[in-house]
């Protein structure tokens, strides 16, 4: 237990990682003030609310349809609201922002013209989509899902959850590149053959500390970032169907139950990609001598998955071979708990995490292994 809380404390004093942690945090803030917040408006008989007050009005119009969804719902909405136009055509005060008197448009009506309606082909004059034109579509309206105010959990919160896992992920590779490569470098390695717990102890409570950090600093910024969305956003939408919430389920044919319990899943999986960037990062820093040598390869296989992925296989075209190889990349980057919010089956998507898996364990297995029988020369 000592020696993993010295090493804890070694991770902890690098003031890079608080530097690192705070950049990260500030910009999110940001980002969620002036993209997330300042994206927000309402129009009510033509006047505009924007930011709390426009997500108070989202919330109140939506209570009143939540539950299955039909297309008497959908309709009822349309009667109600109207539908909606496109920003361009709408004329408003430079000022105020608000438009011509009689204009309704909110998280109701956007969702039926968007998700419901022919205007998705580009119609003119939309209507909604019946069975004989897109049955996928048309069958949405059968009463079988749940509908709720719960599209910022779709779109907001994954794009910004992404981002954090990319800092997240960096911040992981700071941790763990210098964890053995600083002692090569220094030369101290040699010496604790001769202490009373050698190197094998020691290398286990480094990779333990260094995943066990990471791992929490996860799920503290992931409840943060929940807790932050369901503050101002309340808990509503997490009970509708994750095909209203993420529309390419349903053109996919996917179902995945409630939006609540496909993002739990989605952030478990981020979690066991994170973990799986400090394990191959450890075995990095195994066979380095010189900690910045280690934090530049460990960046660099992080970022050449991210490029092979969505570049060069990309390039390449569909093929099963390719599709193959996007599937084992991607299971190893920023992109794997995306699996979760595709047409992927389950198979393919627990294939994906057990690759994540054995290959976080081979590498630390492997990594405390090197680290043990290294000999300075």
């Amino acid at each position: 237990m000592k020696i993993l809380q010295t090493e804890i404390y070694k991770i902890c004093t690098r003031k890079i990682l608080y530097l690192g942690l705070f950049a990260g945090l500030l910009f999110l803030g940001f980002y969620f003030w002036t993209g997330v917040l300042g994206g927000e408006y309402v129009y009510e008989d033509g006047i505009c609310y924007r930011r709390m007050e426009a997500i108070e009005k989202n919330l109140e119009a939506a209570k009143n349809y939540e539950g299955p969804l039909t297309r008497e719902k959908a309709e009822d909405i349309i009667d109600t609201f109207g539908w909606t136009e496109y920003a361009d055509n709408l004329k408003t005060d430079p000022e105020t922002g608000d438009t011509k008197k009689g204009y309704y448009e909110n998280a109701c009506n956007r969702f039926v013209t968007e998700s419901l309606s022919t205007r998705r082909w580009g119609s003119e004059f939309p209507a909604l989509v019946r069975a004989q034109d897109v049955p996928e579509i048309s069958a949405l309206m059968d009463g079988g899902l749940e509908y709720a105010y719960g599209d910022v959990w779709g779109s907001d919160f994954l794009e910004m959850h992404m981002m954090a896992r990319l800092i997240l992920a960096v911040l992981t590779v700071i941790a763990a590149a210098p964890v053995f490569s600083e002692e090569y470098a220094l030369g101290t390695v040699n010496v604790l053959m001769t202490t009373e717990y050698g190197r094998g102890k020691n290398a286990v409570c480094k990779a333990g500390a260094v995943l066990g950090l990471t791992g929490i600093l996860y799920l503290a910024v992931s409840g943060a970032f929940f807790a932050l969305f369901a503050g101002v956003y309340g808990t509503e939408g997490l009970r509708a169907s994750g095909e209203l919430v993420f529309p390419d389920l349903y053109y996919m044919g996917a179902s995945r139950g409630t939006a609540g319990g496909l993002l739990l899943r989605y952030l478990l999986a981020g979690f066991l990609a994170n973990i799986g960037t400090g394990g191959i990062t450890l075995f990095i820093s195994s066979r380095c001598r010189q900690t910045f040598k280690s934090l530049l390869w460990s960046l660099f296989f992080y970022v050449l998955p991210l490029i092979m992925y969505s570049i060069i296989l990309t390039m390449l075209g569909p093929s099963r071979t390719v599709i193959l190889l996007r599937g084992i990349i991607g299971s190893l980057t920023l992109f794997m708990p995306m699996a979760e919010l595709s047409s992927a089956s389950a198979v393919f998507r627990w294939s994906e995490y057990g690759i994540v898996a054995v290959v976080t364990v081979f590498c630390v297995l492997k990594g405390c292994r090197r680290y043990s029988r290294y000999q300075i020369t």
